[in-house]
């Protein structure tokens, strides 16, 4: 849970998922977000980006690497705390020199434009319009300007700066749904060389004296169809289950459960674990900049929903969950 946690207030993360148009949009358009898709995923660059969001900016140097079909990124914190996070595919390691611990995980944590990474003008929902908004200049660079705005009050909206020769977006807003900038990552400076040199994929700060914690160790149930303690009745418009973890706290105790559910754009965690001996605090909606997170007690455990969604998305979810006991072979 610990990575859940850091990419939640570790300034590297806009959460995964795929870029979503209406049917409307002509289709020289939506041509654009594979475009953008393509140059995240399989382009070399490296450059410094800032993150601003609720009055605070961070800055963070990001370097990616394509090659033979391997994809590897290091993101290093230039302000605050010094940590890194470098990933190597699905793999991703987070240096944490407060804890001097390193966490290692398959786990969907990406850097700063991992939002972009799967755009696909196949997955049409009427959840989202595209606009193409006047060209507009950033860092020296000519930008075609987009904007993919929410149709309901359930998920936010995007802009996007996309550079016109490399395809890549250069800057990338979170709209709350009246249009409003709730947060802002934005490359200061960018380049594309045509190959990145192994040392720049690695860690700055000296690990040798860091613990490593590998977070699947084995304890971790596969995720398998029906295999649940809980269902949730309804999900909001649009919004579908796309992954399920078990993991046992214990040896023959109870689990702990994850899901993920997301619209294609908006990602939303579910996280239902014991209370322990004490019960939860924390009850009730909670927010972090453009972070919504919603807590309740159930039977004997503690729910926390949460996404940079709007408070209604996770409330709505919490809200329908419902507990179902599981039989020891796992079938209702």
């Amino acid at each position: 849970m610990r990575l859940t946690r850091l990419a939640i207030r570790f300034p590297f993360a806009l959460t995964a998922g795929f870029l979503l148009y209406a049917a409307s949009v002509q289709a020289e358009d939506a041509d654009i977000l594979d475009r953008v898709a393509e140059a995240v995923r399989t382009l070399n660059y490296q450059g410094v980006m800032v993150y601003a969001h609720g009055g605070d900016m961070h800055s963070l140097r990001i370097v990616h690497r394509y090659r033979n079909g391997r994809e590897q990124e290091r993101l290093q914190a230039l302000t605050g705390e010094p940590r890194e996070v470098l990933r190597d595919n699905e793999v991703v390691t987070c240096i944490l020199p407060e804890d001097r611990k390193i966490l290692v995980d398959r786990h969907d944590i990406r850097g700063p434009l991992s939002t972009m990474a799967a755009l696909s003008p196949e997955n049409l929902t009427p959840h989202y319009s595209l606009k193409m908004e006047p060209d507009q200049r950033l860092v020296d660079r000519d930008c075609q300007v987009v904007s993919l705005l929410p149709a309901d009050d359930y998920r936010y909206g995007y802009r996007i700066w996309v550079d016109k020769q490399t395809q890549l977006p250069l800057r990338i807003d979170l709209l709350d749904t009246g249009g409003k900038t709730l947060e802002q990552v934005m490359f200061t400076q960018v380049n594309f060389p045509e190959d990145i040199q192994d040392t720049a994929l690695q860690p700055a700060i000296d690990l040798s004296t860091y613990t490593w914690v590998r977070q699947h160790d084995g304890n971790s149930l596969p995720s398998q169809a029906g295999y649940s303690h809980w269902k949730f009745a309804e999900l909001p418009p649009g919004y579908e289950l796309v992954s399920h973890e078990v993991r046992e706290q214990e040896e023959n105790g109870p689990t702990m459960e994850t899901f993920l559910f997301s619209d294609g754009l908006a990602t939303v965690s579910a996280i239902i674990k014991p209370l322990g001996k004490l019960p939860s605090r924390l009850q009730g909606l909670s927010q972090l900049g453009a972070m919504h997170a919603y807590s309740k007690q159930s039977e004997n455990y503690h729910v926390a929903v949460m996404g940079e969604v709007p408070a209604d998305t996770v409330r709505f979810i919490a809200e329908r969950l419902q507990p179902e006991p599981v039989t020891a072979a796992g079938q209702k």
